[in-house]
């Protein structure tokens, strides 16, 4: 979907976030309605900030298919109206909003995948970050500030094995710089402080999919989907892009396993939930066999939906494309759940 300069009005009402974003040259709203109470944590926990971000929700067929996408910097307010709109199911704008008054947003709100975005107490800092060594030094600071790094630790991080003959002198200007800009703790080994309510898109997304996790364990299916879809939208967006470091690289490993795991338990939470949900289901399912071709859950849940919609033949064609894949790129065959899941079809 492309954006064409957006109009935008949001809501906020205690942690709930409500927003219509009317395209240029587009007939109808595209809405970020408040999700039901099941799903009110994509307000807390994914990026809402209207300088870098918005949650759009294109009305109920399209309620499952999240879309996180970028928008241009403006300021640091947002547009507080005084009514709370619970319109999850209305495609469109019910009635004209009324107009509230600006509110800062002062709280510390990081983002390291996608659009490098840090703003701290209210205050912008991305833009003052001493280069991509900055962002990069501060990116760790972030993610491993509950431990002390070392300055073997961030030497070894910004210069890998060719460090420059000054690399301590380096690194102390570069701290230099970072302790003007955001609180740095230590002299020789240093952490930098955060508030203990500060957002960062990567722990935030780790922990929904711990609770997407849980809630799949207890059969919860709505209560699974929007955790999941926090995990998938923050995972699948680039971490630090251009940063071709071990540490950098071992943070994308892990997020594109959080990524195929997410869509998995977004598939399955679908599925739970039935009805229209089921087509976002199988479509989230395709989307994960397109990613992990030899995970074998994946077509097991392609398999299933398939079936649930009556689409016999399509779940027998997914398993015999699993079949012929596994034979010819690790010449097994596939497990022993697999194929009793191909019985069961062929019962």
């Amino acid at each position: 979907m492309a954006f064409l300069r957006p109009r935008v009005i949001v809501e906020l009402r205690h942690s709930r976030v409500v927003a219509s974003v009317v395209l240029d040259r587009h007939a109808h709203d595209v809405v970020a309605a408040q999700l039901p109470d099941e799903l009110g944590m994509v307000a807390r926990n994914v990026r809402f900030d209207l300088r870098d971000e918005l949650v759009l929700v294109g009305g109920l067929d399209d309620l499952a298919a999240l879309a996180i996408d970028s928008h241009a910097h403006c300021s640091s307010s947002v547009l507080v109206t005084e009514r709370v709109w619970a319109a999850c199911h209305v495609p469109t704008l019910a009635q004209p909003w009324r107009r509230g008054r600006f509110r800062d947003v002062r709280e510390t709100r990081i983002q390291l995948c996608g659009p490098f975005a840090a703003r701290i107490a209210g205050e912008r800092v991305d833009d003052r970050l001493p280069g991509r060594q900055g962002r990069l030094l501060f990116a760790y600071l972030v993610l491993e500030r509950r431990t002390v790094a070392t300055r073997y630790a961030l030497i070894d991080l910004l210069w890998g094995e060719a460090p420059p003959d000054a690399a301590d002198a380096a690194l102390s200007a570069l701290l230099s710089k970072l302790r003007r800009i955001v609180g740095l703790e230590g002299r020789s080994d240093v952490h930098i402080a955060l508030p203990a309510d500060a957002w960062v898109d990567v722990e935030a997304a780790a922990e929904a999919l711990h609770r997407a996790e849980s809630c799949v364990a207890r059969a919860e299916w709505a209560s699974a989907w929007g955790p999941a879809r926090v995990a998938q939208h923050v995972s699948e967006r680039p971490f630090l892009p251009g940063e071709t470091g071990l540490w950098a690289a071992a943070h994308r490993h892990a997020l594109e396993a959080m990524r195929i795991r997410a869509l998995e338990l977004a598939g399955v939470a679908a599925m739970g939930i039935g009805g229209g949900e089921l087509a976002t289901a199988e479509r989230t399912a395709e989307r994960l066999v397109e990613l992990a071709p030899l995970r074998e859950s994946g077509t097991r849940l392609l398999m299933e939906i398939h079936a649930a919609r009556g689409n016999r033949a399509e779940a027998l064609l997914a398993y015999e494309a699993l079949r012929q894949r596994l034979r010819d790129e690790i010449g097994v065959g596939p497990s022993a759940e697999t194929v009793e899941a191909h019985r069961r079809l062929l019962a």
